[in-house]
């Protein structure tokens, strides 16, 4: 990642870390007598704070082999209608092309939650004949009332475009995000019902999901894993599944999902 491109996410970051309260404190001020009157500026956050690993291959391998990884397999020729369309309409947001996935570090995962939060209990769930009598349109969430344009309404990929979106305005580098097709029922063999949003960080793969609350591993989902956009290239679709290297233990206390109407995924 070029200088120029880590100073812009790191901008983006100082303004998202402002807004959760945090601070990053110079080292020099923290050992400061303590009859300084006059605190020192904190840090930027450029300098004290970077949100991506430094990729080595090291790092590459360690993802190839820690079960709290998906495992990415080879490109697919899969006929993802809606997203296709979406791409046609809108370029940019798949115009993503990469080096290497990139992993987020784990100091960060209380923003990527708060970003999966928000957008469960900011956008009211719809499916796409009711809002735009059409089926399967991956769009960014709409206006269900144009005398309040904060009302936003969309099912399960919309909710992922919005989420990504997000994290993207808030500094987390698309390098490091996926959009994943699942089957909720476990069914490997059964088609995609549903769509997440992946964020690959330092201790593991979590997903956004718009029918629970929380971050959750895959393990912790239950679905089956059909296919997903490639970190290097965001038109690529790629074969995905769970790492069964070895039988790692999950982590627990797994929320219940949000209700949602039955037809709305």
């Amino acid at each position: 990642m070029s200088h120029g491109v880590r100073r812009t996410l790191a901008a983006a970051l100082t303004l998202a870390v402002g807004a959760l309260g945090l601070n990053f404190v110079d080292e020099n001020a923290a050992s400061a007598s303590s009859s300084t009157t006059t605190p020192k500026e904190p840090v930027s956050l450029s300098e004290a704070f970077n949100p991506i690993l430094d990729f080595t291959p090291a790092l590459e391998q360690q993802v190839l082999k820690d079960p709290h990884y998906l495992v990415y397999g080879p490109a697919v020729d899969v006929n993802v209608m809606g997203y296709t369309i979406l791409c046609d309409v809108d370029y940019m947001e798949c115009a993503y092309h990469g080096n290497n996935f990139e992993v987020v570090r784990s100091e960060l995962k209380s923003m990527v939650e708060g970003v999966n939060t928000r957008g469960n209990t900011t956008i009211v769930p719809i499916n796409d004949i009711d809002s735009q009598n059409k089926d399967e349109v991956w769009s960014f969430p709409i206006a269900l009332d144009d005398t309040n344009p904060t009302l936003l309404g969309g099912d399960c990929e919309d909710y992922v475009l919005w989420k990504k979106r997000e994290l993207l305005r808030m500094g987390i580098p698309e390098g490091a995000t996926s959009i994943v097709l699942v089957n909720t029922n476990g069914d490997a063999n059964a088609m995609a019902d549903h769509a997440v949003l992946l964020v690959r960080m330092a201790d593991g793969d979590y997903i956004l999901d718009n029918r629970f609350p929380n971050l959750m591993t895959p393990q912790e989902s239950g679905y089956a894993f059909k296919y997903a956009t490639s970190f290097t290239n965001a038109q690529e679709w790629k074969e995905i599944s769970i790492n069964t290297s070895n039988d790692s233990p999950l982590r627990m206390n797994i929320p219940l999902p949000i209700p949602r109407p039955a037809d709305i995924s």
